[in-house]
């Protein structure tokens, strides 16, 4: 490709990147790259942010164009498993990369969300995600390789579909901007690149058996449910009695041989797709997808069955006070969403009842003592009327006031 052709590459963005939490600049430090979320153009945006040296321009002509062509191929790079690349953003101590907005975020965070049940199939399908991803690295000229395939450079969308993120991020740091290494990896990240790369502590030096040392670290994690976090492993409640069965299959001794130091000795990728392949079993996709179906809804009728317990439950309580407040006639058509009208009766018989020396007992006693009285007394009037055709229409103080229609 002629250089002619690679200038006219736009790769800068077009409208500034709004970020929840103000300038991210000012709390950034040297060497430092996370992921955090911005809107761009009004819809969210995942930004990788790198800090850099001041004054850090393309040094050679051939940096230049290895840096455009980095930036070429990963914009034509459309597949499902990759986030979409959107385009750059320069400023005086840090660059930004923009990548498509995955909801579920980071597949670390993903595994580690209390409300989400990693059944079989599901991670029979982060897995297939992964190893497709890894596919495309693996043959993608002019990389073959990613810099960094970790957990947090996996993300998971909405449609519980698996996407890299950051591919070729390391390769256009060290073109364009000079900066090489894993000076900003954290421990987390470093557990996932393979003790070769470690040594000669250059990213851009991945290969093939590097990229599955990766995978095969990312895999025993999502079947598995643990994460590496803080330097400690993170495991999933209710996660370990399926792990320790898993240990035994084929699979996880294939997996565990992916994370061999002797990069020659590791499971290759057709090895461990066919190994995928016979743990998912010989079902069609249609009777996975009915199995699925099938679960689910078993699982969603026995929460709504507590929920619409608990709602009888609620709605009890909401009628007995209602009911001490409104006759039952009336609370009945409240609920109907019926309009209460005004009834006319041609005799009622209305009582007033009030505790002889009430004041000169209120006088004397404590304010609890005196409230734990009328408890009492109100709730043996109560009792006492429950069992004739009385309306209770109110108590003030020591009063008891009732009526009743005489017919």
């Amino acid at each position: 490709m002629m250089d002619a052709e690679l200038d006219k590459i736009k790769y800068g963005v077009e409208e500034p990147v709004i970020f929840d939490d103000g300038l991210v600049e000012t709390t950034m430090t040297k060497d430092l790259q996370f992921h955090t979320k911005a809107i761009y153009k009004d819809r969210p945006v995942t930004v990788t942010i790198c800090a850099l040296d001041s004054a850090v321009r393309f040094r050679q002509a051939r940096m230049k164009r290895d840096f455009l062509l980095c930036v070429k191929t990963r914009m034509e790079l459309i597949h499902a498993n990759f986030a979409r690349f959107i385009g750059i953003q320069r400023s005086a101590t840090t660059v930004m990369f923009l990548h498509e907005y995955c909801q579920r975020g980071t597949l670390q965070q993903f595994l580690l969300l209390p409300g989400i049940t990693l059944d079989w199939n599901l991670k029979i399908s982060l897995a297939v995600d992964l190893l497709q991803a890894v596919k495309i690295v693996n043959t993608c000229i002019p990389f073959r390789q990613h810099g960094l395939i970790s957990c947090s450079t996996c993300m998971v969308d909405n449609h519980f579909n698996l996407k890299l993120v950051d591919f070729s991020v390391y390769s256009m740091l060290k073109f364009g901007f000079g900066v090489q290494g894993f000076g900003r990896c954290t421990a987390f990240d470093m557990y996932h690149i393979a003790p070769e790369i470690i040594a000669v502590d250059d990213c851009g030096k991945a290969s093939s058996r590097s990229n599955m040392y990766a995978a095969g670290t990312l895999l025993w994690e999502i079947f598995a449910e643990k994460c590496y976090e803080d330097n400690t492993i993170s495991v999933k409640d209710g996660a370990t009695q399926e792990h320790n069965t898993f240990k035994s299959t084929s699979l996880a001794q294939a997996l565990l041989k992916c994370m061999d130091n002797n990069p020659s000795e590791r499971t290759t990728m057709e090895t461990l797709c066919g190994l995928l392949r016979e743990a998912n079993g010989k079902r069609t996709v249609v009777e996975r997808v009915m199995q699925t179906l099938a679960k689910y809804a078993s699982e969603l009728e026995h929460a709504v069955a507590l929920r619409t317990q608990d709602l009888l439950v609620e709605r009890a309580k909401c009628d007995a006070l209602l009911q001490h407040m409104l006759p039952a006639s009336v609370v009945e058509k409240l609920r109907r969403r019926e309009t209460v009208l005004p009834e006319s009766y041609s005799c009622v018989t209305l009582q007033f009842s009030d505790i002889v020396g009430f004041l000169e007992f209120v006088r004397e006693m404590q304010p609890f003592s005196v409230v734990e009285f009328l408890n009492k007394s109100h709730g043996l009037f109560d009792e006492v009327i429950g069992g004739f055709d009385v309306y209770k229409v109110e108590t003030i103080s020591d009063s008891y006031f009732v009526s009743v229609i005489n017919t």
